[in-house]
């Protein structure tokens, strides 16, 4: 269950022509998440990027939770794995702690998965910057706002393209080989934790969006 891919928004000045086409391309194409659209609390943050002639987003995601398990299905020549999603949430916060642990052991038994794990995935912006510099630059941005797994790639053809990001996740199983490894009052206990996963995520965005807004005024 992917998060937001190809954002429209951004005026285009003047300036290299390959890479505005690029950029007009890839914030005109069609969307091709399963959510349809910029997730709320960066859609500010993901059209001021795109108004700056330097870069574009090429995909973003606010930050969630997910449960996601595998479910092996026999068929007559082999077994194949499929996916579920029990439970996936943008925040701003989990509200019910009782719901939110019910909802995922009864989806979990009645779906009699073979896995499944409990992730919180930070903020993740891919950027596509005009050169290096300006790469270099963003990235430099991001560390400075907290966001130290943030880095750049530079391809065989030298697009230069930066990951803004943080470890501010969690991970844990809680299928392993069809059995339930935690219980619903174990998940209640975890309710706090994700919700301050999801604080400190949102304080990145605002400290990153704001160190933007000063930066590129200058």
């Amino acid at each position: 269950m992917d998060c937001h891919h190809n954002h429209d928004s951004g005026d285009e000045p003047n300036h290299d022509p390959q890479f505005l086409n690029a950029k007009k391309q890839a914030l005109s194409s069609v969307d091709r998440s399963i959510a349809g659209q910029i997730d709320e609390p960066i859609v500010e943050l993901v059209k001021f990027i795109n108004s700056n002639r330097n870069y574009y987003t090429t995909s973003s995601c606010s930050g969630r939770v997910i449960v996601s398990g595998t479910q092996k299905m026999a068929s007559s020549t082999t077994i194949k794995e499929g996916r579920d999603w029990l439970f996936v949430s943008h925040g701003p916060e989990i509200e019910n702690g009782e719901q939110f642990a019910r909802t995922i052991v009864e989806s979990a038994l009645e779906k009699e998965l073979d896995s499944a794990t409990l992730k919180f995935e930070p903020l993740i912006l891919h950027i596509r910057a005009q050169s290096i510099d300006s790469a270099s630059q963003l990235v430099r941005l991001a560390v400075q706002s907290g966001l130290r797994e943030s880095g750049m790639i530079i391809s065989t053809k030298g697009r230069s393209t930066v990951a803004v990001r943080s470890n501010n996740r969690i991970e844990m199983p809680l299928i392993i080989q069809g059995r339930l490894i935690i219980n619903q009052d174990q998940l209640i206990q975890l309710v706090p934790i994700i919700n301050e996963k999801f604080r400190n995520n949102r304080d990145a965005i605002e400290r990153f969006e704001s160190t933007l807004v000063e930066s590129f005024k200058e």
